[in-house]
């Protein structure tokens, strides 16, 4: 697997910002026009998902990037969401919504399985932070913060 060297490279970002030109497109014209609501949703989700993914890459440590990806993906479930309201509306043709029903759930799983792939290493860091390198457990005996030297060997008889 190549390393992503800029968001542009993620997969899920690509596919992210295709379902938002996608979304954004059929949203321009057509039945919904007159559904601001419908419009307003899920044109601001399909905007942020690929600004989430972006941000969250920008921002260089794990924790901050599963937290983003964790946005994102919630974003393409608020696109899923909508678009299952639009096939009970009608407003795009049936290919239309198969295409972006299926973008969304391509999306999804991308951003699902790039999400999983930096639980491990996020939950490496948390473990490391617990317990710093070079760290050892208190010597039997000893009080916390007290060095073993310090100690008083017991009295010979």
């Amino acid at each position: 697997m190549q390393t992503a060297r800029k968001f542009q490279d993620l997969v899920a970002w690509q596919l992210c910002t295709e379902l938002r030109d996608l979304v954004l497109a059929l949203t321009d014209s057509g039945r919904c026009l007159s559904d601001f609501d419908f419009r307003d949703h899920i044109g601001r989700a399909a905007k942020s998902a690929p600004r989430l993914i972006s941000e969250g890459f920008l921002r260089y440590t794990p924790e901050e990037f599963v937290r983003y990806l964790r946005m994102a993906r919630a974003e393409i479930g608020e696109i899923q969401n909508e678009l299952e309201y639009e096939r009970t509306r009608k407003y795009f043709t049936e290919e239309q919504s198969a295409k972006a029903r299926d973008l969304a759930t391509r999306a999804m799983v991308v951003t699902t399985r790039l999400l999983a792939s930096k639980l491990p290493l996020l939950k490496e860091r948390q473990a490391s932070r617990r317990s710093p390198p070079g760290a050892r457990e208190t010597p039997k005996g000893a009080k916390t913060g007290e060095s073993p030297r310090a100690r008083k060997a017991p009295k010979a008889r």
